[in-house]
């Protein structure tokens, strides 16, 4: 199986867990990246790094072009994660 197609793979298995397990995270998934976005980044990499976007995250953002915050009001006093923000700490 190719990278892309585990990126593929793995995504399908984390999206379908995120929309039963998880509906505001699954709601903040953008649609994907434009493929000029993609590409743009590419050449910015590798103008300035030497080195283009990683086989595996150019296949995520043909998926995914990342997440939306979605204000999750009954999380507010809980002190919850809000989606697109990482774990809390301690």
């Amino acid at each position: 199986m190719s990278d892309q197609q585990n990126v593929v793979e793995a995504w399908r298995c984390l999206t379908g867990w995120l929309k039963t397990n998880a509906p505001a995270s699954y709601a903040s998934l953008l649609p994907p990246a434009a493929e000029q976005a993609i590409e743009a980044a590419d050449t910015q990499l590798k103008h300035h790094l030497g080195f283009g976007l990683p086989v595996e995250l150019a296949a995520l953002w043909r998926l995914c072009g990342g997440v939306e915050h979605q204000y999750i009001e009954a999380n507010e006093e809980e002190g919850e994660v809000g989606s697109g923000h990482s774990y809390p700490a301690g």
